[in-house]
């Protein structure tokens, strides 16, 4: 039986560990799948998510908050690692620490633009549930984000789907990770280039507000008004815990095409800045 939102009255939505893989075969599945819950989620009163650490469950929230506009009520880590039941249970792994977050939405985006964001979503849990996932990169190597290539399997959470030339990050946050195929060489110093591409309009929104985090430091704070490519300095000591870029965008100031242009634009996405391209490159860059 398939629930139809439109015909229930005002109802909650409470979903445990979130992970829609295990019934879903194929991309189309996956994509009917998350379509179905973010109708459920952005028509609810409110909404309730409990996740684990677990891709498939965090590639799964992702796509769904993508899909809805919300207010956060509550969002709290809870840590069980240390109850003495755990290990009865055998949870001292990642089950052991979850997030509960409560929101509110307000809508659901229209179809056309949540396929954007369940058409990234649906290939990623495809890819973990067939151990085909992998963000393996290599130093030197530019990764340009656009359609008919596979830079998607960077993209975490918080894109749109791939475009002509780039990739749109959205809501407040967004994330890609990289996963370096041989150890970095210590005797050279990286950086991380980025071409970015800010959504602005000169007199209503002159420029995005961007911050820039790596394995969990701040490399960049700043405003985007156009087109840029930033070079940011990579402190080795980021990769001195574990062989990978976990690379997050913040950009608080991300708008709606159809609210700044009623008369040309009926794109409701909560667009920020459209990632180009990115690179780690080793020596001093010219």
């Amino acid at each position: 039986m398939t629930l139809i939102p439109s015909l229930l009255e005002n109802y909650a939505l409470v979903a445990l560990g979130l992970d829609i893989s295990p019934g879903c075969e194929t991309i189309e599945e996956m994509s009917a799948a998350l379509d179905a819950l973010a109708k459920l989620a952005g028509q609810a009163e409110i909404v309730a998510v409990e996740t684990f650490k677990s891709v498939p469950s965090e590639v799964t929230l992702g796509c769904i908050l993508d899909c809805i506009e919300y207010k956060i009520v509550h969002d709290i880590a809870i840590d069980f690692s240390m109850d003495p039941v755990a290990d009865e249970f055998f949870v001292k792994d990642g089950r052991s620490r979850s997030r509960l977050l409560v929101v509110r939405p307000h809508r659901v985006l229209s179809r056309d633009h949540r396929q954007a964001f369940i058409a990234v979503a649906a290939q990623r849990l495809l890819l973990l549930k067939t151990h085909q996932d992998t963000r393996d990169y290599k130093v030197g190597e530019t990764i340009v984000f656009k359609k008919d290539t596979d830079s998607a399997r960077f993209l975490v959470s918080g894109w749109s789907g791939l475009e002509a030339n780039f990739v749109w990050g959205t809501g407040t946050v967004s994330k890609v990770e990289l996963k370096f195929a041989a150890p970095c060489d210590r005797t050279e110093p990286l950086h991380l280039r980025l071409n970015i591409n800010p959504f602005v309009r000169p007199a209503k929104l002159p420029y995005q507000r961007l911050a820039i985090v790596v394995n969990g430091k701040r490399l960049f704070k700043g405003r985007v008004q156009s087109d840029t490519t930033l070079t940011l300095p990579l402190d080795l000591d980021l990769l001195s815990r574990r062989q990978s870029l976990q690379i997050v965008f913040i950009h608080p100031d991300r708008a709606q095409p159809r609210a700044l242009l009623p008369e040309t634009s009926k794109d409701d996405r909560l667009l920020a800045v459209a990632l180009k391209s990115l690179a780690v490159v080793s020596g001093t860059p010219v």
